[in-house]
């Protein structure tokens, strides 16, 4: 652990440059910008304002706050859930440990569906913070969403997002996708599910593994769990001319998956991410 001593002075600049100091010694590689976030987005700073004001004084309870997340940071705690908050495709969208943290990966669903759609009505399974389904009706490209997720937590945290938009064609709902049947059909699936194996789990960095939801990161068996009951239940909940997209984790499990949609007689393209990886599967019959 680094040494955290006492600062007496409530100098802006001086507590700033100790707490950046700090996030060097614990390898966090963007923690002067992490720290202009921070303090525009809790405490309403306009940016570069500490540049340009060096005699700028922190009030207590702001020197208190920063100085709390200076600690969390260098603990390893991540910094969306610190500020509550996270960016996907534009948009903020809170976020706490009961949610995924969006990834800027998980874009390239959006940007097929954007591609291939609109459509009149789309399920998000696996919703998280709803990040998916709310860019799907802020961009027009569903009609009408039902965005389900097994964690009661975090559909509270969905439909606040979605309350912060002020959108009201999509549904949340608690459901269990592996043990229960969806009784209606879409012209588009969207998810971005649990795909990394277990044993892959158990080696993750500890700011991921220790802070984000295990049940949304892994289904702690082989990663391929919910692709098989996709390929399988598919059938069932797509309509004739619909699609799904879903993202995949390793480059390992592409051809598994791929195979498991083949026998089901569906055809496959593959989209890859802005690092060049296979990362997102549209299926379709």
């Amino acid at each position: 652990m680094h040494n955290f001593p006492k600062i007496v002075s409530n100098q802006c600049k001086d507590i700033i440059q100790h707490g950046n100091k700090l996030l060097q010694l614990a390898n966090i590689e963007n923690g002067e910008k992490e720290i202009q976030w921070f303090l525009e987005s809790q405490f309403f700073w306009r940016p570069g304002e500490i540049i340009f004001n060096k005699s700028k004084m922190f009030t207590n309870w702001e020197k208190e706050e920063f100085l709390t997340f200076i600690k969390r940071r260098i603990a390893g705690e991540p910094f969306q859930y610190i500020i509550n908050n996270a960016t996907f495709y534009g948009k903020d969208f809170s976020v706490n440990s009961s949610t995924l943290i969006p990834r800027p990966e998980t874009e390239t669903i959006i940007k097929v569906a954007k591609n291939t759609g609109p459509y009149k009505n789309a399920l998000d399974i696996g919703t998280g913070s709803g990040n998916l389904a709310i860019i799907l009706s802020l961009k027009k490209i569903a009609k009408h969403i039902d965005a389900i997720d097994i964690s009661k937590k975090a559909l509270k945290i969905a439909q606040n997002n979605c309350d912060r938009y002020k959108l009201t064609n999509i549904k949340f709902e608690q459901f269990n996708f592996l043990k229960n049947t969806i009784k209606k059909t879409y012209d588009l699936i969207v998810s971005n599910p649990p795909y990394i194996s277990y044993a892959d789990y158990c080696n993750l960095e500890d700011h991921i593994k220790l802070y984000e939801p295990s049940n949304a990161l892994t289904d702690h068996k082989d990663g391929i769990t919910f692709y098989k009951y996709f390929a399988k239940k598919l059938q069932l909940i797509l309509n004739p001319k619909g699609k799904i997209i879903l993202e995949i984790g390793l480059q390992k499990t592409k051809d598994a998956i791929e195979q498991l949609f083949i026998k089901e007689q569906f055809k496959c393209i593959w989209h890859k991410d802005l690092n060049g990886d296979n990362r997102v599967l549209e299926a379709y019959k």
